[in-house]
């Protein structure tokens, strides 16, 4: 686990082949960092992507999504989850993603 002081930036690759964890969830979620202007599926660490999420934690979509209840590519045809914040892999072995920024600031209420 990172430095206890920076341990709220990091957050687990669940679901990335290789790396195991003792948490039963790593096993029901799928992660993934992709280039925000390619669309390609980032592997080295320090290159910052959005965070992608997928697994049955994860919600099915916007209620109303194509009625301006919210964002139709929140998930994308893969069922992926795109968070909207930027993370790079980092951290002891690579096992880590750690919080950059939000790649858009955006507030959705109804």
């Amino acid at each position: 686990v990172p430095d206890p002081e920076e341990r709220a930036q990091f957050f687990p690759r669940f679901g990335v082949k290789g790396f195991d964890w003792p948490a039963r969830i790593a096993t029901a979620v799928e992660t993934k960092l992709i280039d925000l202007q390619t669309g390609e599926e980032i592997s080295e660490p320090g290159k910052p992507g959005e965070l992608l999420i997928k697994g049955a934690t994860v919600f099915a979509g916007y209620f109303r999504a194509g009625d301006g209840g919210g964002p139709l590519d929140a998930i994308d045809e893969n069922g992926f989850f795109h968070t909207g914040d930027v993370f790079e892999i980092a951290g002891p072995g690579n096992r880590y993603y750690r919080f950059v920024e939000r790649a858009k600031d955006i507030i959705i209420r109804g």
